[in-house]
């Protein structure tokens, strides 16, 4: 069977992403232990716990997860791989002395090492010298608590992780206190600017996606609206070649693509690649976030009998996101776009028939996971298959960004 496991970004200061936490619904041990299987795992997170035989995989990257004082005292970490893997401790030892010396042995085979705020007090003086970042919970806490941590860490050469950025000016405020990593949704929240500020370029691109989801529109239009922007015409065709298609011939025209891919999934495609646009100078992560809420909601939408509106559900994934990219309110944006009533109800949080399995992929990528599993038992699906079509939608959303 497949394992619940969302994977949350950390970003550097420019907003790439860096590593990703992984969040389980099981215990660590479990992991360590080998009773959750490899085989449960997606077959990215699974290369970057565990390694891979090719050292130039460009597949793995880092990730970091958690573990209990108790995980130091046995064998099984050492299962994992150091290159990739990142140990977050966030609890506080007790007085065991052997606790330390496990962890030194940890440092000395070549792991690296998160602690939690604990190890700021003096008695875990020995602790902190085997760090290598230190994360820090910004919930709560004042400017003046957070303004002493990187001054103290300097002291000590290590990083600093500020971790559960709920808003864009908690990033911006870590940012400024010079904080090295940077945990939280906060990128994919949008900052409101005033109507007539949105650029103008963006407000054409509205107006194309208007065009583009016209239940109405026809193949001319279509090809006629999309060969009106030169990049939305040569991104749609580098997207349709990319090995997410699997396309034995390569696509030249826009006529070629809706001949062979038909009207439905070229306004699919021209839809991504005009908010790709639009959200330059955005972080990747959110047009990834974007992408993978629509493909898991289209098919989740085809698990449960809704086949027929699958490019609804894709859409909604997509346009949950869009207030993101035009810096204005949801019901502004959504009260220009030809989208149907149930999907944008759903969309804005006013109930309908796809509310919950919006609300779904949203507790999943927070690793909420009692609300998700009340839900999918509510709705007669298994565990399993909510995992798998996360990590479908996961490797699917990773093949068409690899490719473009």
């Amino acid at each position: 069977m497949k394992r619940l496991i969302a994977r949350q970004p950390l970003f550097n200061a420019r907003e790439v992403v860096t590593a990703y936490e992984l969040i389980l619904s099981f215990d660590t041990a479990q992991l360590l232990s080998g009773e959750v299987k490899k085989e449960e795992l997606p077959d990215n997170i699974r290369l970057s716990l565990y390694g891979s035989e090719d050292s130039s995989d460009e597949k793995i990257v880092d990730v970091c997860i958690d573990i209990t004082p108790e995980i130091l005292l046995g064998s099984d970490i050492q299962r994992l791989s150091k290159k990739s893997v990142i140990l977050y401790l966030r609890e506080p030892f007790n007085s065991k002395p052997e606790h330390l010396s496990a962890l030194q042995s940890l440092k000395a085979d070549g792991f690296r090492v998160g602690l939690g705020s604990f190890a700021t007090d003096d008695k875990y003086f020995e602790t902190v010298k085997l760090a290598d970042q230190l994360v820090v919970d910004f919930r709560g806490k004042s400017e003046s608590e957070l303004r002493l941590v990187p001054n103290w860490c300097k002291s000590y050469n290590i990083k600093t992780v500020a971790h559960n950025l709920e808003t864009r000016a908690a990033f911006e405020l870590a940012r400024k206190l010079e904080y090295n990593s940077f945990h939280g949704p906060f990128f994919h929240k949008a900052e409101y600017v005033a109507k007539e500020a949105v650029p103008g370029f963006k407000l054409n691109y509205l107006r194309l996606l208007q065009e583009i989801n016209d239940s109405d529109i026809s193949f001319d239009k279509l090809e006629r609206i999309i060969k009106q922007d030169v990049s939305l015409t040569y991104g749609l065709l580098k997207y349709i070649n990319s090995a997410a298609f699997g396309l034995r011939m390569e696509v030249e025209s826009i006529k070629h693509a809706l001949t062979l891919l038909g009207i439905m999934l070229v306004k699919r495609w021209a839809t991504m690649v005009a908010i790709a646009n639009i959200g330059k100078g955005l972080p990747v992560e959110a047009l990834v976030t974007c992408m993978v809420r629509g493909k898991f909601l289209e098919e989740l939408g085809h698990k449960l009998g809704h086949a027929q509106r699958g490019d609804d559900l894709f859409f909604m994934g997509i346009f949950s996101l869009i207030d993101l990219f035009f810096s204005r309110p949801l019901e502004e944006i959504l009260e220009e776009m030809p989208i149907k009533a149930d999907i944008k109800a759903a969309i804005l949080g006013d109930g309908g028939q796809f509310a919950e399995l919006l609300s779904m992929v949203k507790v999943y990528e927070d690793g909420d996971w009692k609300p998700l599993l009340a839900s999918a038992s509510k709705l007669g699906v298994s565990e399993d298959h909510i995992a798998g079509l996360y990590f479908d939608a996961l490797d699917w959303t990773q093949n068409l960004f690899g490719s473009s």
